[in-house]
């Protein structure tokens, strides 16, 4: 109605421009087994700001625009709770973080934090995505609850 949002749920990811990720995935990039910098994807080298334009093969207007508009997006932190699902079998790399302290770099409000069986690219199907259902409906009970 208008109004202020309260509270936000999140799955499973992080703020996409959360403080110190670019370095981190630049850091992690440099130091993987094959550390060939140059084989990067071109949208990635884009992001991270190693490269001023993107080059890549394929690649439409659409995607261009989008990239540059996800670079050049200034985070500033938002005055709202956080409801964060996390999958707790999914295998985060050390580019990563903490997905709690991620969320609380950007956010004034308060972050809780519900863990659910299965992997990032397994909580949308069964048998996972029952607990997923379950820790939305506890979600929209508390905004309801709330209200």
């Amino acid at each position: 109605s208008g109004g202020a949002l309260g509270k936000i749920i999140m799955l499973d990811s992080p703020p996409h421009r959360a403080p110190k990720l670019a370095q981190r995935l630049t850091n992690y990039a440099r130091m993987v087994a094959n550390p060939n910098w140059e084989t990067l994807k071109p949208r990635l080298r884009f992001l991270l700001g190693l490269e001023d334009k993107i080059t890549e093969p394929g690649i439409t207007e659409t995607q261009k625009t989008f990239f540059h508009a996800y670079k050049n997006y200034v985070w500033a932190p938002i005055d709202v709770d956080i409801s964060l699902v996390i999958a707790k079998d999914s295998k985060r790399g050390p580019w990563m973080g903490n997905l709690e302290n991620e969320w609380k770099s950007v956010t004034s409000g308060e972050v809780e934090v519900n863990y659910i069986e299965g992997e990032h690219a397994t909580i949308f199907e069964q048998p996972y995505v029952t607990g997923l259902g379950n820790a939305v409906q506890v979600f929209l009970d508390d905004l309801e609850r709330d209200e």
